[in-house]
């Protein structure tokens, strides 16, 4: 007689069990694994873009304070710049070594340094960050790092574009909000965010309409003749002898048809510019309102009806008071809508809102009169 086995269901549902315990706690590593890794790779990928808007305000500030003729005061700015924004709630550092002096080949699309900040035109800026990861210790990952680069270039030309440069040439003190005597780029960023208004031509010979009345400049409107001018180092095929001024010609007429016109020469920082005697009171109104598509009273209207007509107007250096027929130093190009012209008494006012520093349009691989600061990386 055989005998029967004895059978044991239970061992089989038990062994089942232990299977499935292993493999969900596998599957839990792998997901914890998962995890770890993504919250410390959008972490990482949040720092860098922190870090890239950092390096490229630092860049951007760097390479307009080197348009202004700063120099090595452009590595200043920039570390300055980049201070001001923060990645995980920290300042953004960045020493000397992280700012470098080049030059921008557009055509190459390429990026050469130098040494210093002579015959520089452009500006790379670095940022680097060490991260301690939340997480990714688990797979023996305790430290990552991220970086951002960003490279400014100063000349950027500007292509077809409504804005032209009228012959204006305002006090940059005018941008010095805090009063200390320096205008710093936040203090420019500051009137184009409160779409500042400014007198584009003045009635008060000076600036004592818009500041301290004693800071009145005599017999200066703010008007200048256009083209700019240079003094001669050597004798020129033109017949302009060392030592003298080149001429340009001004008067009641040129001045009209200047503001009335977009002046088609090249105007940069650091040229200089013949003021015009004389408040000009009928030249100033007529070319404005010639300029403007539409005129409602005082306000110069686009053609759809809209109020300010793009134009570009000059700040000059005022730590020289402009007496007589002397010159002025191109210190500053700043965007302003045309808002208003009309006559005071025996003078003409224009009024506008300062919108940019530099001079808005399409940027163009052909070179024009017109240039400004971009971001090329």
């Amino acid at each position: 007689m055989k005998r029967r086995s004895k059978r044991f269901p239970g061992r089989r549902a038990s062994d089942r069990k232990g299977a499935v315990a292993v493999l969900m706690m596998v599957m839990m590593f792998a997901i914890l694994g998962v995890m770890a890794v993504t919250i410390d790779v959008t972490r990482l990928m949040s720092i860098r873009a922190e870090l890239q808007t950092a390096v490229d305000a630092a860049a951007l500030a760097g390479v307009v304070e080197l348009m202004l003729g700063g120099g090595d005061e452009a590595r200043d700015t920039a570390i300055l710049y980049a201070g001001r924004n923060h990645a995980e709630k920290q300042p953004v550092v960045i020493t000397n070594a992280d700012v470098v002096f080049g030059v921008w080949d557009p055509d190459a699309r390429t990026f050469t340094p130098l040494p210093g900040a002579a015959g520089a035109d452009a500006m790379e800026v670095r940022a680097t960050k060490t991260v301690n990861n939340w997480f990714a210790w688990a797979l023996d990952v305790m430290n990552s790092g991220t970086a951002a680069r960003a490279v400014a270039w100063a000349s950027a030309p500007v292509g077809s574009t409504s804005e032209c440069v009228k012959p204006w040439a305002l006090p940059e003190e005018l941008l010095d909000v805090n009063g200390d005597g320096d205008v710093d780029q936040w203090e420019v960023d500051q009137s184009v965010q409160t779409q500042r208004e400014f007198t584009l031509k003045s009635a008060t010979g000076g600036v004592a309409d818009e500041l301290d009345a004693s800071t009145g400049i005599p017999s200066f409107f703010y008007p200048v003749v256009l083209p700019p001018f240079f003094l001669c180092t050597v004798t020129g095929p033109d017949g302009c002898l060392e030592g003298e001024t080149q001429s340009v010609q001004g008067g009641a007429n040129v001045y009209r048809d200047n503001i009335a016109n977009c002046f088609g020469e090249v105007i940069g920082v650091q040229d200089s510019l013949l003021v015009e005697p004389g408040n000009m009171p009928g030249p100033t109104v007529q070319g404005a309102r010639r300029f403007c598509p539409q005129v409602d009273g005082i306000r110069c209207l686009n053609e759809d009806g809209t109020q300010g007509v793009p134009m570009i107007a000059t700040f000059w250096d005022s730590d020289v008071d402009p007496i007589g027929r002397a010159s002025v130093e191109v210190a500053r190009l700043g965007s302003f809508l045309l808002m208003e012209v009309y006559p005071q008494g025996q003078h003409g006012v224009i009024r506008g809102i300062f919108i940019e520093e530099s001079t808005p349009g399409e940027i163009t691989n052909v070179a024009t009169t017109l240039v400004r600061p971009i971001l090329v990386e």
